[in-house]
């Protein structure tokens, strides 16, 4: 089971996180980040401001959506101390949605999670 923290390195970005059941049949999908951070987090940043937006672009899911400001350097939008984790399974899969701006492209994106005991990251 792990505990998700998110962070996105990008200039323009909108994120939702989502468990799906590893069975086609059953499937079902958890959101646990849309509109705003989980419930108890508070929203952290690095070089950057938490600005949640409900247009341009429209949120992939939901009614809001953060984005970065178009400015140079890292971009570092990431929670922590949410009240309830989200735990992933073995075979469960785990996305996030990211929209990136064509006009101000990154030169990389990466996700950061913490399942408790370690600090793992997945960069493009």
């Amino acid at each position: 089971m792990k505990k998700l923290i998110d962070i996105c390195v990008a200039t323009l970005c909108v994120l939702a996180f989502s468990a799906l059941a590893s069975s086609k049949s059953s499937a079902s999908e958890k959101i646990w980040s849309d509109d705003s951070v989980p419930v108890g987090a508070m929203s952290l940043s690095g070089g950057d401001d938490w600005n949640w937006v409900s247009v341009s672009p429209a949120p992939i899911s939901g009614s809001a959506a953060h984005q970065s400001n178009n400015a140079f350097g890292l971009h570092e939008h990431f929670f922590n101390y949410a009240s309830e984790p989200m735990n992933v399974a073995a075979g469960e899969v785990l996305f996030a949605y990211v929209y990136l701006d064509p006009a101000n492209l990154p030169s990389e994106i990466m996700l950061s999670w913490n399942s408790g005991t370690w600090e793992h990251r997945a960069y493009w």
